[in-house]
């Protein structure tokens, strides 16, 4: 009864539901219950042969997850190895990363180090301190992934004259007489270390072997160690975090980039089932232990399984006999190593469509949601090497794929969700020694192995790209149904050649093209009869009175507040107080009569030089309409598509969907 009245009254129960819905959400009494669209669970889509798994929320919507690495500052010692110096930089760069990107998740980066700086000892203080960034995130109503972070397994490898450092484990369990001086005189670049770097090999066999070492208090084991330090984290969490802030807590990455040390006589198959299914098991063992069946174990392969470095093989990272693992994330990251290297090739439309296609299909096979951790570039504007470019590929291939037989995008693109790295508000302001080496004081960039990644700078104040437009994008949170495409298209200015604009709409090979020269968000979804509506996030740079708002039933100016009975699609500030920096949170309420029936939403943003008339626009919602249901999408790759390989042991694959 209450939802046939609910649907029956679209207009203000819905706007009344959300309401509701958002101050439950805020509102982290203990005493309350957890509400269903905070909840977040693993569902399964198909379309025609093809079963992705996915989020989904308590009402049975499609969730999507956006956000930012909080932060590289972790790695150093000058930071405590926490991405925040104070509470109040904490609060205020969340909140304005909340209002700048409505992001809606984090990857929280912490450092074994930091909790665990001498063997059965925690340090309260480096606890009591991330807890209160946890909660502010939470404040902001952004899910938090915790991520070990480390980087050449410890810093505690090299010596202060060492050209490279590293992060991660404490000096208590890399003890110097156990492993070589560290130098490793063939690497060029600090990633060659996992190659090379005989003591960063070593310390990671030891680490999969779980390796005894001498301490103080008697002999210990190395991965034991670890457990004990992220048993001890949680407890922590626990009895500081109340119901509804732990529900924020969505996982934990246990180790980032890993790397295997050496397979030995193993197959790299034989040595992920022997060695590294059983840690994340572990992992996953300790979880549900400690009460945390809700999160996911965010479990990273091998850091080379996707490279196209081309002297590194991309082994497949996983056992086909072995039987799949629940409550898992297929969480990968994603780095261009040629062109941040030694390749002279621009990235072009389409450039990364078969490597976020591999991604998507494996973590099918896995029946895990895929999600991508890491990805971006280091700030640089050349035609080769350029940020904006790297950036806005990596994205392409998250929100669509491509036909294998046209330019346009395929109908059904499984999506990726993800952090980009990273967003470091003290970027080019660190005084860090590199090894403690009073000589070498490290302050520009992100002050570590010449790393300068961070898209904020100056503060936070301050973008590190050409215009707002790459950072400040539009994506879906909630989907009443399941997603079968979206794509932003924002413009962004690469710094070098002007705006990049890969994509248009075209509803025949032989046809015209149209939006071409506009900024437009677009989705088509299947619905699904979902208990809540489909929550779109616009960035602020989406002015909510002047873009143009289409849907299969309505075409009108500017976004409302309210909701009519034939216009169901209204919007709210999305973080209060309002500024002109605040994004707008988008509803669509659909009231379906036939079981998978096909919506779409459109914004276009507005362009004076090329103005939308009333006749162009009914036009395009015709085509759109025309063109989705015959389960065809719009978005028409422009120009030549020129798609990279994907390198898989010795073979080259192209992209699936």
């Amino acid at each position: 009864m209450t939802i046939k009245l609910f649907q029956s009254n679209f207009g203000w129960l819905t706007f009344l539901l959300i309401i509701i819905d958002s101050f439950l959400s805020s509102s982290l009494k203990a005493s309350e219950n957890i509400p269903l669209s905070t909840r977040i669970f693993q569902a399964t889509k198909s379309y025609k042969s093809y079963s992705d798994t996915i989020f989904v929320d308590g009402l049975g919507r499609e969730v999507y997850f956006r956000g930012w690495n909080i932060s590289g500052a972790v790695k150093l010692k000058s930071m405590g190895f926490k991405p925040f110096k104070t509470q109040k930089d904490a609060a205020w760069a969340l909140q304005d990363l909340k209002r700048k990107t409505g992001s809606n998740i984090i990857r929280y980066t912490l450092s074994w180090e930091g909790v665990h700086p001498q063997v059965d000892t925690i340090d309260i203080g480096y606890l009591e301190e991330i807890t209160f960034h946890i909660k502010e995130a939470i404040k902001n109503k952004i899910y938090v992934l915790l991520d070990y972070h480390q980087d050449l397994y410890s810093r505690h490898l090299f010596h202060k004259n060492s050209k490279f450092t590293g992060n991660g484990a404490p000096a208590w369990v890399t003890p110097k007489e156990n492993y070589p001086n560290g130098t490793c005189f063939l690497c060029v670049h600090w990633g060659m270390n996992k190659i090379f770097n005989k003591s960063v090999r070593l310390a990671f066999r030891n680490f999969w072997d779980n390796a005894p070492i001498e301490t103080q208090k008697g002999v210990r084991h190395v991965q034991d160690e670890f457990f004990w330090q992220m048993k001890e984290v949680i407890a922590h969490l626990k009895r500081n975090l109340n119901e509804k802030e732990q529900n924020f807590i969505i996982g934990i990455n246990p180790m980032n980039e890993p790397i295997d040390g050496g397979f030995g006589k193993l197959s790299s198959q034989k040595w992920y089932s022997q060695k590294m299914r059983p840690f994340n098991k572990r992992v996953r063992d300790l979880l549900d232990e400690m009460g945390w069946e809700q999160s996911f174990v965010f479990a990273e392969p091998l850091v080379f399984w996707i490279t196209n470095a081309p002297t590194i093989p991309a082994n497949p990272p996983f056992n086909k006999q072995d039987p799949p693992l629940k409550g898992f994330v297929f969480n990968s990251h994603y780095y261009d190593a040629q062109r941040m290297s030694f390749s002279h090739k621009t990235v072009k439309n389409g450039s990364y469509l078969a490597n976020t296609d591999h991604i998507k299909s494996t973590a099918a096979k896995l029946k895990r949601p895929p999600f991508l951790s890491e990805f971006g570039m280091f700030i640089k504007k050349g035609r080769v090497q350029n940020q904006v470019r790297m950036i806005e590929a990596t994205y392409q291939g998250m929100e669509i794929s491509k036909e294998q037989s046209s330019s346009f995008a395929s109908f059904y693109s499984p999506v990726i969700s993800g952090t980009q790295w990273h967003w470091d508000i003290y970027h080019n302001q660190h005084r860090e020694l590199q090894n403690e080496n009073p000589n070498r004081v490290i302050t520009e960039g992100d002050a570590w192995n010449n790393e300068n990644f961070s898209i904020v700078t100056d503060g936070g104040f301050k973008y590190t790209t050409p215009d707002q437009f790459s950072v400040e994008r539009a994506w879906p949170r909630r989907c009443q149904g399941r997603i079968m495409h979206f794509y932003y298209k924002g413009r962004p200015d690469d710094g070098r050649n002007g705006r990049i604009n890969w994509i248009a709409m075209k509803f025949s090979p032989q046809g015209p093209l149209y939006l071409k020269d506009h900024d437009f968000f677009f989705m088509v979804w299947q619905g699904n009869k979902a208990l809540g509506p489909t929550e779109i996030y616009l960035p602020p740079h989406f002015r909510k009175r002047s873009l143009t708002v289409m849907t299969e039933q309505i075409i009108k100016k500017g976004l409302g507040r309210q909701s009519k009975p034939k216009q169901h699609v209204f919007s709210l500030p999305d973080i209060l107080p309002v500024s002109p920096k605040t994004g707008e949170r988008v509803f669509i309420w659909n009231q379906d009569k036939i079981k998978g029936q096909l919506h779409f939403f459109l914004a276009i943003k507005e362009n004076k030089e090329h103005p939308l008339d009333k006749k162009s626009l009914k036009i395009l919602q015709q085509s759109i309409k025309k063109t989705i249901k015959k389960h065809q999408s719009p978005l028409f790759f422009r120009g030549k598509v020129k798609i990279d390989k994907v390198h898989v042991g010795r073979k080259s694959i192209r992209f699936k969907y």
